[in-house]
């Protein structure tokens, strides 16, 4: 982790026709005559419910740590225990995983740092627990984290990071056999946070980067590919006592290695990180460039300089209105604000010893995000090929206050065209510039502030200028590719910036180290350890498609409402917000687009991260949405970021699973969605060709990092995610659709298969629907009283809630339909949070450090199922935090073939049990 996140009427009466001509997933319409005592029952009930559940306090719900029990809340059955002689998982002729001729689909979560290594009894409790809850994989992350130097795999006491701890490596075997003989399978990752230490042979300067910093090391440095290899030597090839001596490179359970954890060369030159190295190791990388150069203009620097094609341009007039900000803060110029974030704007006289205005915008109350607060002015045309200098004063009220630039489209993807400086700005005025090559015309360009828009700041321009021409490409004096003395190129640079075919060789240059470096860890892996599993490098986003076209895997990572801090602060304990809404509010599609436009035909996916973060109020849609439109893209692997293995019941942090009590219990009816295939994969794959060329101009003109170059590069909407199947065709001779579709016009997402429905189409009230014969869900802002179609004779009509919004999912754990016999369970959510946790204001975006304790306490949703089955055939009972039978409830008949059920006990499932039909 962390990926970038993220960024988010019916009614009763009418004829049969109606009915028979309304689409699936939304309301039935009723024939009065056949609905009028429920519709007087219902309303009676809603009314009730309105007044009732308003302002209805949350109740405790108690869901224990190491708790197992059998039950229809259990599927410890899908799952049997993993033997050492057992077939390996292995990647089926279709591009999926397999076991012993049988598709399989991974439903795991992650488990980090210190968690990776619990006592033997909470090893076992969990093993069992996870099994019980649907899971089938765990991933092993941050193993090596140096925030908790003394709990860790590496033994970091002494004084290298070199040596593994032999006590954690026990900790870590027992844990893996556990959750082997609960069928569950391992992730393990080798290189996510490990910090290399002056003793390990890479120099002292290694002390100057960041650990995340020193993994690019790999990439170039022989010394660093090397500690890489003797690390996974070291962990891969240990012999394990508890699986018969076998290491983990010979154990069938562990069925995923990844090589390293989102990180590439390419990422950290989007980052500044190159730019800043050590000189030691920028040295080291610009001999590698050097060779690189060589090889492909053998006749020297004038062939190459040629291709460069260098340019020395006077500057013409800037093109920007207002400019100087003569005309005040208008006159051409927006300020934007999003999410919460208010700022007030002036332009006193304060540039120029005060003789001369500036625009002032003041935070007053920050965003969630940086770029909450932005100050762009739009109608610019670039031409490609030319060259074109911004240039602009800026300071702030307080020091170190950031501040981003850059030039972008003005409309559709809003994507970067030009990425400028990044700065600390000081309380004194500074000239900041940089020059750039259009790769391509653009009608409609704008340059745009941003970065400091999740933070009380008070930030001042003056006399920005956009003006065609300059000097860029090209090589200092005394440089030359004979003496192979050309530089690194900068990410940015105010002397000699690249022209466009120079970045281009950058590029093309550093994704050769990524792919050389991916592809020799992984036959290291395969070949010299002897691991016949499932090998891949990272996600897609910090290391693009065509790097990886050797690995056996494709991952990405993605989150809901990611946690956002103020600058300099990440993670800090009390200052952070996190965005409270729905996904479904998100105009398009949330998370799901993101993910699907980096999927690769011919590889499994994965979505090895992945979390609607905590406390948001509307988290438990998490599971059910993934586990959804995970199945409706075929995807291979969702993975819950993160899981707790200590004996807390409460949720701490932002991204805790095994204590949230909603995302819990609707794991149960992801793991029907996703791991049984409920949700049949969409009948149309559309294909997109990302050539390693195309990857190259996307990477030059509109990457950037967390989005180096996937679909949404290409223009492919998000939402088409919502309805077909999305991937990407890789290699030169790659082949795809000539045209990227257009957006659907609709706010009513209907996926091609019929089953799942997300829609839009009145704001702010955004409704999920799936119908699948065994499973169906209703999410999101329905309208009290209301009843919603699912399908097969199953409808459902929710009371009001707190927040007006809540999940409903019935989904049969034996039995094939409704109408049949079968056992169904039922999960209802709404609203959750800890005891005695406190909310800083009303917008309920951050609780500081006070998240409270145990117990957790939930909503009581109230809901109305109706199943196509007589009332006499179904039992209905309450659940316990242990899914054990509490109350029995009634079931009224609604006519002779149908029945409804009316919940609204403490609690967020049921049982439902269906009998046999009655013979006549």
């Amino acid at each position: 982790m962390f990926g970038s996140e993220g960024l988010l009427r019916h009614g009763f009466g009418g004829s049969k026709s109606a009915e028979a001509s309304a689409p699936r997933g939304l309301d039935t319409q009723h024939n009065a005559s056949r609905a009028t005592l429920v519709f007087v029952r219902l309303c009676c009930a809603v009314l009730l419910a309105a007044s009732a559940f308003a302002q209805a306090p949350l109740t405790p719900f108690r869901m224990p740590w190491d708790d197992a029990s059998p039950g229809i809340t259990s599927l410890a059955s899908w799952q049997p225990a993993i033997e050492i002689a057992d077939p390996w998982v292995a990647v089926n002729p279709d591009a999926h995983y397999e076991k012993d001729g049988r598709r399989l689909r991974f439903l795991g979560v992650n488990i980090t740092a210190a968690l990776a290594f619990p006592t033997r009894a909470n090893a076992d409790a969990h093993a069992s627990r996870l099994a019980r809850f649907g899971y089938n994989g765990v991933r092993f992350h941050h193993m090596e984290a140096p925030w908790d130097k003394q709990n860790v795999i590496i033994d970091y006491p002494k004084g290298t990071s070199r040596e593994l701890s032999s006590a954690r490596l026990d900790r870590l075997h027992y844990f893996v056999a556990a959750l082997a003989r609960n069928g569950v399978y391992t992730d393990v990752n080798l290189l996510v946070s490990r910090e290399f230490q002056r003793a390990d042979g890479l120099g002292d300067e290694i002390a100057q980067m960041g650990w995340k910093d020193q993994h690019i090391l790999g990439f170039f440095n022989p010394d660093a590919m090397a500690l890489h290899k003797e690390y996974a030597q070291k962990l891969l090839t240990a012999p394990n006592p508890y699986r018969d001596g076998k290491p983990l490179v010979e154990d069938p359970a562990v069925a995923i290695v990844e090589i390293m954890n989102e990180n590439g060369l390419l990422q950290k030159w989007y980052e500044g990180v190159l730019d800043l190295m050590p000189a030691r190791y920028r040295t080291q990388l610009e001999g590698r460039w050097n060779q690189w150069l060589k090889a492909r203009y053998e006749s020297g620097s004038e062939a190459m300089l040629r291709a460069w094609g260098a340019v020395d341009v006077p500057l013409a007039d800037s093109q920007l209105r207002n400019g100087d900000f003569a005309a005040g803060a208008g006159g051409g110029w927006n300020v934007e604000r999003h999410d919460t974030a208010v700022a007030t704007v002036s332009t006193p006289l304060e540039f120029d010893n005060g003789s001369k205005p500036a625009l002032r915008v003041q935070v007053d109350t920050p965003g969630s995000a940086n770029w909450h607060i932005q100050i762009n002015q739009a109608s610019l045309r670039l031409e490609a090929g030319k060259v074109y200098t911004v240039s602009f004063w800026a300071r702030a009220v307080d020091a170190a206050t950031p501040l981003a630039a850059q030039v972008g489209r003005a409309s559709g993807d809003f994507g970067t065209l030009s990425g400028g400086p990044n700065v600390a700005l000081t309380a004194d005025w500074r000239e900041y510039s940089w020059i750039f090559q259009s790769t391509g015309d653009e009608p409609n360009a704008r340059v745009n502030f941003n970065g400091f828009g999740n933070r009380r700041a008070t930030v001042s321009l003056a006399n920005v200028r956009f003006q065609a021409g300059g000097k860029i490409g090209g090589v200092p004096e005394g440089r030359s590719l004979e003496a192979g003395t050309v530089p690194n190129v900068l990410r940015t640079s105010a002397s000699l910036a690249p022209t466009a075919e120079q970045r281009r060789d950058w590029i093309r240059f550093v994704l050769s180290l990524e792919t050389t470096y991916w592809d020799e860890m992984r036959r290291y892996i395969k070949d010299d350890l002897g691991y016949r599993g499932i090998v891949f490098a990272t996600i897609v986003s910090n290391s693009p498609t065509n790097t990886q076209t050797s690995q056996d895997a494709i991952d990405s990572h993605s989150y809901w409402a990611h946690p956002s801090f103020p600058p300099g602060l990440d993670f800090d304990a009390t200052q952070w917000t996190v965005a409270n809404n729905s996904m479904l509010s998100d105009a398009n599609g949330g998370t799901i687009g993101g993910l699907a436009r980096q999927r690769v035909k011919g590889k499994p996916h994965n979505v090895t991260e992945y979390q609607h973060s905590s406390p948001n109020t509307y988290a438990s849609e998490g599971p059910l949405l993934a586990g959804a439109y995970g199945a409706l893209q075929d995807w291979d692997s969702i993975w819950y970021f993160e899981y707790g293995t200590s004996s807390q019941e409460f949720v701490s942090g932002f991204f805790d699973q095994s204590a949230h009590a909603g995302k819990m219990a609707n794991n149960l009816i992801a793991a029907m969605l996703f791991r049984r295939g409920d949700i049949a994969p969409a009948l149309n794959e559309l294909s997109f060709a990302m050539t390693p060329e195309t990857e190259v101009s996307l990477a030059a003109s509109r990457g950037g990092a967390w989005s180096i170059a996937d679909g949404s590069h290409l223009g492919v909407p998000a939402l088409m995610a919502l309805v077909n199947r999305l991937s990407l065709t890789v290699g030169v001779d790659a082949i795809g659709l000539d045209k990227v579709p257009v957006a659907p016009s609709s706010r009513v997402y209907r996926s091609d298969t019929g089953e799942l429905v997300w829609d839009a189409s009145v704001n702010g009230r955004a409704v999920f629907t799936s119908t699948a014969p065994r499973t169906k869900v209703l999410a999101g802002f329905t309208v009290a009283g209301r009843t919603y179609d699912l399908g097969g004779g199953v409808q459902m009509a929710m009371g009001a809630t707190r927040q007006q919004w809540s999940t409903a999912a019935v989904s049969l754990v034996e039995g094939e339909s409704f109408d049949g016999e079968g056992r169904a369970l039922l999960v209802l959510t709404g609203d959750q949070e800890n005891t005695g946790m406190v909310w800083k204001d009303a917008s309920r975006t951050s609780v500081g450090n006070r998240w409270g304790g145990a117990p957790v306490l939930i909503e009581a949703v109230v809901a109305t199922l109706t199943l196509p089955v007589a009332a006499d055939r179904v039992k209905v009972w309450s659940l316990d935090g242990r899914g054990q039978r509490m109350a029995q409830l009634n079931a009224t008949p609604r006519s002779e073939s149908s029945s409804l059920v009316e919940v609204s006990a403490a609690t967020l499932w049921y049982e439902i049990e269906i009998g046999a039909a009655k013979l006549i």
